[in-house]
């Protein structure tokens, strides 16, 4: 429905099982020339890893193209360590609101198409 009411980029926060937004989006990019392409192409951010590959298609005009426009990535990990390493060395920010962003590798984004 957000595709027939007018969206251009969806981003779907589904994990795994965000595969549904490709497909249909695939499904309406695959139905377009590469000029209407260039004017309403349907575009997709994936979420928790690199889902590039998943946009792939080809369109009305045989020329492949992606509907991938990024990726968004939790680095849990970063966090994970920062803590760590803090409570191994006695300071650790028990009832402190931490935030971890781009810069600290909390979160990233892809290259994207």
């Amino acid at each position: 429905s957000m595709i027939t009411n007018g969206a251009d980029v969806i981003f779907h926060a589904a994990g795994g099982t965000g595969v549904g937004v490709f497909t249909e989006a695939i499904t309406t990019n695959e139905q377009k020339t590469d000029a209407e392409l260039e004017e309403s192409k349907i575009w997709v951010i994936g979420v928790d890893r690199d889902q590039e590959a998943d946009g792939k298609f080809t369109s009305k005009d045989g020329t492949e193209a992606n509907c991938t426009l990024t990726s968004t990535l939790k680095g849990v990990g970063a966090a994970v360590q920062d803590i760590s390493n803090k409570a191994m060395n006695d300071k650790f920010p028990g009832g402190e609101h931490l935030e971890y962003g781009l810069k600290d590798g909390g979160v990233d984004l892809t290259p994207g198409a």
